[in-house]
């Protein structure tokens, strides 16, 4: 799997949005409440929802982003909910190499605030859904940290989830098969 690829095409596609700078980021806050006001009747405690709003739980995202496509996405996962028997989400940030000038890939990355905290340069979100029939499906997204037209399909930013897991260190697919073996991962090439 290539990034660099991938993110060229998902990056020509948003350009001209506000750029990226120390007053133009949103800290992303992966719990969304908005989900908790369109699901009322879900069960969630006080201490639930103050625990989602950990330092160690947000990062800054582009304003952009996080406004449109980001929230395409978000309004996409909590709509598996109502077909799912279950729908477990597993968002987070990551640092990928970008070929620079000379040939060599870099990872290079923002940092704001008097305690140099890192911007990502991207943001995956996986779902992993448990259908009635036991069948676990599994969709893994990675997005740009920078303004990305909404109109583009989410299937377009579908990857390998070995590619995510490869980046961000953590291991999906060995734990969800120590449940079942029964696991469908849906790719750009597959149809939704």
């Amino acid at each position: 799997f290539n990034w660099e690829e991938k993110q060229d095409a998902v990056l020509d596609a948003g350009k001209d949005g506000p750029s990226l700078g120390g007053r133009g980021l949103l800290y992303l806050h992966p719990t969304v409440i908005q989900a908790l006001r369109n699901f009322v009747a879900l069960p969630v405690s006080q201490k639930a929802m103050r625990d989602t709003f950990y330092l160690s739980n947000i990062a800054p995202q582009n304003p952009h982003l996080n406004q449109n496509a980001w929230n395409n996405l978000e309004k996409y996962s909590r709509s598996l909910a109502r077909n799912n028997k279950n729908v477990y989400v597993c968002t987070g940030p990551l640092y990928l190499p970008r070929m620079e000038a000379d040939g060599k890939m870099y990872v290079k990355y923002q940092v704001i605030g008097k305690n140099n905290v890192a911007v990502p340069t991207h943001f995956f979100k996986v779902l992993i859904l448990e259908k009635e029939s036991g069948e676990i499906e599994l969709r893994s997204y990675v997005m740009p940290n920078s303004p990305v037209d909404e109109k583009i399909p989410l299937e377009r930013f579908l990857v390998p989830i070995e590619s995510i897991e490869r980046a961000s260190g953590l291991l999906f697919v060995p734990n969800i098969l120590k449940r079942t073996g029964n696991l469908k991962a849906i790719t750009a090439g597959n149809k939704l």
